[in-house]
């Protein structure tokens, strides 16, 4: 009881009663609300991070519908699927706890016995009212979908605002400050450099996602926020360079959401060294790049988020030191790490985040991770959720050059040590190879054609995590020297041809398109007394890298088609031709220089003919025509019988003669037949 007697007699010195109020409400303050904000945090992270396997399954549909589907494809895709899902407030109405500014105004106003005391309204009414005044206008506020309480366009006179005049449709209030400013989903518009929040001081989360917004992210001034926590542009337009960002006087803040803007820049400039309370990162879906490993986390052991993933970034994901991060409480002290549809490379087993941070769920498919940097990772971390497969194509395209005749041999220097040993298996223009040994990491093609040609590639398998494919880039096989430059030559028949070629390279010459040897090296060929058109192969080598053989040709002339020698019985008729182009033909007194004409020899005749060509060629030829005497024979058959039975025809035997039966074809003296009906 004298206790209490000497309380009752401090409080009655105004002073010291003030001094009471102001230490009540630093308690209240301090326990009432982070507990607020760390339970209606976590369903939000915890939604986020849930999303991520919705977003794993739609990129893997896009892949398996469109395997060609490039990157910015993707991205674009994603874009859009974002928009259309990613609604953490629509979808989980305990996430709209914190920023439900119905609910909460009220909620908090009930709660708070100090919000009307003048001494707790730290920022002056009339300022917050023009800074949301500024706020909204800089935001194209005259077509937001929802302006209730907005005042617009009938604004009050700032000298005449309370506290609670700040209070309408996105903006929460608390101890007659602006708190809360979380217009999301409304069709805000505009730059966000525009966008001036000098004067709200006491503003803790801001929140805009999904709207229109454009400009760029380092012209967001915040350096007059100081309490603000929560930064939440997803699903906007969104650009600027994220390295150039500073955020150094945002000292409390824990979640920033930029997911799905177009936000550029280096990701190793980004700068959080004065944000150590920061829980959440999540920068999905832009066009971040810079290297991992340079990206200085130190200081920032709060973290249990970083979302990085479907961005340009590049590195050594061992170098990337994270061991400070100890995973935020909220969470089960666990990290979520998500690294996917990036450009980064090293071995996770050698990751200083190993041993340190107490990793959840790790996510960095789609990046240049091999079965070396993945399975000793994977073999001795337990991971309750590892993300690796798949992966981007391994190895460097290029393009190889190999000589006709040559040793094919392609070879790739990937996970050749792996425990397990790895598998390969080559392609050739989309076709496996056969024949080839899966342990081997080489391709071996003896005897090089330029139908050796092609694309090739090769995939690498690994029994220990057979849910990963590893697929290589194209290696693109040529023959690397153009063949020579060839001209045919025309001679008549007795004489020598005089060849030719014209090329950089030393010219082989062969008598075969393929296969052996050559009988000559040079320029040029004089060849033999030639009585009929003879083809010739030649090469050409360059660099050690001998081409193709094309066919060069000497055509000994005169060049024609004649008839053939026949046999015909007499009084039939027989075509009799010499066919050449630029030819005359002579075939004497009876038939003239016509190249064709119809004969019909009583007797064996030979019809003599000379060919003259164009060069001055000439050569005779003749075309036997030897007649035969009509033949006749009879033909024997037996008496008539039934229908379906058979029964033999015979012909009367004609020394020297064959014998052709019609209808039908038959051949034979004698042949057998089934009688029918006709």
């Amino acid at each position: 009881m004298s206790m209490i007697k000497h309380l009752t007699s401090y409080l009655k010195k105004p002073k010291r009663t003030y001094l009471i109020i102001v230490l009540v409400y630093v308690i209240y303050t301090l326990i009432y609300f982070p507990s607020v904000y760390a339970q209606n945090l976590e369903p939000y992270m915890q939604y986020s991070l849930e999303f991520k396997s919705q977003e794993k399954i739609f990129i893997q549909e896009l892949k398996q519908s469109n395997p060609d589907i490039s990157k910015p494809e993707i991205n674009e895709r994603l874009r859009q699927f974002y928009r259309e899902n990613f609604r953490p407030n629509d979808l989980n109405p305990a996430a709209n706890a914190i920023f439900d500014t119905k609910s909460d105004q009220d909620n908090l106003s009930s709660k708070n016995t100090l919000a009307s005391t003048s001494s707790f309204n730290q920022v002056p009414d009339d300022i917050e009212y023009m800074a949301l005044r500024a706020f909204f206008e800089a935001t194209d506020g005259p077509n937001w979908f929802d302006k209730t309480g907005w005042d617009y366009p009938n604004w009050k006179d700032p000298s005449t605002v309370t506290s609670s005049d700040l209070r309408r449709h996105g903006v929460l209030v608390s101890n007659g400050d602006v708190i809360t400013i979380a217009p999301y989903n409304n069709n805000l518009s505009g730059s966000i450099g525009q966008i001036n929040l000098t004067g709200l001081d006491q503003l803790r989360f801001l929140q805009m996602n999904n709207n229109n917004l454009t400009g760029n992210i380092d012209d967001l001034n915040l350096s007059q926020n100081p309490n603000l926590e929560s930064i939440i542009l997803y699903n906007n337009n969104i650009q600027g360079d994220i390295g150039a960002w500073d955020l150094s006087s945002v000292n409390a803040l824990t979640t920033l959401e930029l997911t799905n803007n177009l936000i550029e820049g280096d990701i190793d400039q980004f700068d959080l060294s004065g944000n150590s309370g920061v829980v959440g990162i999540y920068l999905s879906l832009n066009n971040i790049q810079g290297e991992i490993h340079n990206w200085n986390l130190t200081g920032n052991n709060e973290i249990g988020a970083i979302d990085i993933s479907n961005n340009s970034v590049t590195g050594q994901i061992h170098q990337w030191d994270i061991s400070s991060l100890d995973g935020y409480s909220l969470l089960g002290a666990v990290a979520y790490i998500y690294l996917a549809n990036n450009s980064i490379q090293g071995d996770l087993n050698l990751w200083s985040a190993v041993g340190y941070v107490p990793l959840n769920e790790l996510s960095v498919s789609d990046n240049k991770l091999t079965f070396a940097n993945i399975l000793p990772f994977a073999q001795s971390t337990p991971i309750s959720n590892f993300v690796y497969s798949p992966q981007k194509q391994i190895d460097v395209e290029r393009t190889v050059l190999f000589g006709v005749g040559d040793l094919l041999t392609l070879e790739s220097n990937i996970d050749r040590a792996t425990t397990p040993l790895s598998s390969y298996q080559w392609f050739k223009n989309g076709q496996a190879v056969t024949g080839q040994d899966p342990g081997n990491h080489t391709f071996n093609k003896v005897n090089f054609q330029v139908s050796d040609g092609g694309e090739y590639y090769y995939t690498i398998t690994n029994s220990a995590l057979p849910d990963l494919i590893l697929q290589s880039k194209v290696i693109t096989v040529e023959n690397g020297t153009e063949p020579p430059t060839v001209t045919d030559v025309d001679i008549c028949s007795g004489q020598s041809a005089s060849l030719s070629v014209t090329g950089p390279g030393t010219v082989n010459w062969y008598t075969e398109e393929t296969g052996g040897t050559s009988f000559h090296t040079g320029s040029s060929y004089t060849t033999p007394v030639l009585s009929e058109t003879t083809t010739y192969y030649v090469s050409q080598t360059i660099s050690g890298i001998e081409s193709e053989r094309v066919s060069i040709t000497a055509n000994v002339g005169p060049i024609f088609n004649a008839a053939q020698d026949q046999s015909i019985c007499r009084g039939d008729a027989v075509p009799i031709f010499v066919d050449g182009e630029n030819l005359t033909v002579d075939w004497g007194e009876n038939f003239g220089n016509q190249t064709s004409f119809v004969a019909r020899p009583e007797v064996t005749t030979t019809y003599n003919y000379t060919v003259n060509d164009a060069f001055g060629c000439s050569t005779a030829g003749s075309i036997l025509i030897t007649v035969y005497e009509s033949l006749e024979a009879n033909i024997f058959s037996p008496e008539p019988t039934c229908l379906g039975e058979i029964v033999t025809l015979e012909a009367e035997e004609v020394a020297g003669a064959s014998y052709t039966w019609e209808p039908g074809g038959l051949t034979g003296r004698a042949i057998d037949i089934t009688l029918s009906e006709v």
